[in-house]
């Protein structure tokens, strides 16, 4: 997480702020309260859904003001976030959904305290008792939580055909054994009200986040111009792009409505310093050469993603960030915004790499080994070879390791308004 923290554009980022806070401002100059609606197909372990509502980007406004210590309080001025995420891996969401509710209780906790001790220490305070069964319900409130007039988080479990929300969970392909949760976030009297109960009921809640284990581009397509965001990280280059982006451009309210979709791998995978011996390899079972290990091994890993699928179709591009730049307006998005988002891991001055990031690397490195691999390209020895001599350099600390890709963001028009 820290890596995409880093390497996230800011410039794209601000944009995203910018059009997310006129929307919010034109829903309360129109009604008194405010529903910002958010689609994040692919969302993995949810790491950008926190990253979201950590950094302010969802609850922000003059109604919302962060604290001192920079945790966002959480509003109860008729402002509501709903939240849908989408993952094909039902693991995915549960790891997700517990590292939300804990997201949330140290929220409220900043918010109750008015402290200014950071974030990390906070979550490590938290108790495990704080995590949930795996049938989806509360295994414990937190002790903190449930100050008096304060909000706490409540775990309701509801039928995959999402019966106890509103009409976006009619999801699509959603497995019958699966569940859908909701995380709703209200203040403690109010713990009880369902997440499908009238608006009115729910003014004060601030967040209802809804978890559906299915094909998010099939659920984008389900929910045509209902969602005042949308997200993909780290998405579009592992989906058949035309296919995929014109559902996901449908989802969004047209004109207000904002696109979010970064780190998009675009053509560079490198590793350094450059390995000081040549390794022989095979290119076909019959010819061989000795080349440059980086090139070959970089070349391979690529062209596994530029493989076609059975039925002819291109289901991934390892140059989708630069490709999107026509993709995207081709599919009827407007391009607000876009910027660069470089994954760079590095070691410090003392050898050592910060975070969790020596492990990041390790699995760039097994991920290349395995994909190289199964393609036979490359010989599987040579492959191994090469692969150790680089986690040799892990553990010296001279590795450095390298990604490029792209983040957009933008908007699609009424069809009244497209010339």
């Amino acid at each position: 997480r820290t890596v995409d923290d880093r390497a996230l554009s800011a410039h794209v980022l601000r944009h995203v702020r910018s059009r997310l806070a006129a929307q919010i401002e034109r829903q309360l100059q129109n009604q008194n309260e405010c529903t910002l609606r958010v689609l994040e197909v692919g969302c993995g372990v949810g790491a950008m859904c926190e990253r979201l509502f950590r950094d302010d980007v969802l609850i922000q406004s003059s109604h919302s003001p962060s604290s001192s210590s920079g945790v966002p309080q959480m509003s109860s001025c008729g402002k509501f976030v709903e939240y849908v995420l989408v993952d094909t891996k039902h693991a995915n969401l549960t790891t997700a959904r517990d590292a939300l509710r804990i997201l949330f209780a140290v929220m409220q906790k900043q918010h109750q305290r008015d402290a200014s001790d950071a974030l990390d220490s906070d979550v490590k305070n938290i108790s495990r008792r704080d995590r949930v069964n795996a049938d989806g319900r509360c295994s414990e409130q937190h002790e903190d939580a449930v100050a008096a007039g304060g909000t706490s988080i409540h775990l309701r479990a509801s039928d995959a055909d999402g019966n106890s929300s509103s009409s976006a969970a009619a999801a699509a392909a959603i497995d019958d054994l699966n569940v859908a949760w909701t995380v709703v976030v209200a203040d403690g009297d109010d713990a009880g009200a369902s997440p499908g109960s009238n608006r009115k009921q729910l003014q004060n809640y601030s967040a209802l986040i809804r978890f559906v284990c299915g094909d998010g581009v099939e659920y984008a397509r389900q929910n045509s111009a209902r969602f005042d965001l949308v997200v993909a990280a780290a998405f579009l280059d592992l989906v058949d792009i035309p296919q995929a982006l014109p559902p996901l451009l449908s989802a969004l309210v047209p004109t207000h409505g904002t696109f979010y979709f970064p780190i998009n791998f675009d053509a560079t995978t490198y590793f350094a310093p450059p390995l000081s011996v040549s390794l022989s390899l095979s290119t076909t079972r019959t010819s061989s050469a000795t080349r440059t290990a980086d090139g070959e091994i970089e070349r391979a890993f690529h062209a596994c993603m530029d493989e076609l699928s059975e039925d002819g179709r291109v289901v991934s591009q390892s140059d989708s960030g630069r490709k999107l730049l026509w993709m995207i307006p081709h599919a009827g998005g407007c391009i607000a915004a876009s910027g660069s988002s470089a994954w760079v891991v590095a070691a410090n001055g003392s050898g050592q790499y910060e975070h969790d990031e020596e492990y990041f690397v390790r699995c760039i490195l097994r991920f290349v080994r395995d994909t190289v691999v199964a393609s036979g390209r490359i010989e599987r020895e040579v492959v191994e070879t090469y692969v150790n001599e680089r986690l040799k350099q892990i553990e010296s600390g001279t590795l450095s390791y390298l990604a490029h890709n792209m983040d957009y963001c933008g908007f699609v028009l009424k069809n009244s308004e497209r010339t």
